[in-house]
């Protein structure tokens, strides 16, 4: 998994943001800050979030490409599958600490 990580690193496909909060389920939404964040229209991307919230995962399961899940599930298979990962700060400190273990 760290390789898979570095290389997404390298190759400035792995975005950390803040946070990523819906209060309420929005397609469109999501479907605006991936287009931001990575800025293509509609790019492969997995969004692991330590927050993750239904609304979240509502969000984003009709766009064709993209994926949302906890990040206690990302896996390397999940990692290599999309092309870009997007992970919020708490779900960077899950993955740290799955790694360390």
């Amino acid at each position: 998994m760290r390789s898979v990580l570095t290389s997404k690193v390298q190759e400035s496909k792995l975005i950390v943001v803040d946070q990523l909060a819906f209060e309420k389920p929005s397609t469109k939404r999501m479907a605006g800050i991936v287009k931001t964040l990575i800025g293509v229209e509609s790019p492969s991307v997995a969004v692991a979030l330590g927050d993750w919230t239904e609304a979240a995962w509502l969000s984003g399961r009709n766009l064709p490409k993209v994926r949302v899940l906890h990040a206690e599930n990302l896996n390397v298979y999940s990692a290599l599958q999309y092309d870009y990962l997007i992970v919020d700060k708490a779900g960077l400190s899950i993955i740290e600490g799955a790694l360390a273990q």
